[in-house]
């Protein structure tokens, strides 16, 4: 029970590192583009 409880964690921390990376990455694609309109 104790295992199973750190994996599932484990991938929470996952999912969530990987949800603040795209929308880290969203950010940065907008930002370049207004760069370039400008």
């Amino acid at each position: 029970m104790i295992s199973n409880k750190i994996t599932q964690i484990g991938l929470l921390f996952i999912h969530a590192a990987i949800i603040v990376l795209n929308y880290d990455f969203l950010n940065r694609k907008k930002y370049n583009n207004a760069d370039i309109n400008i």
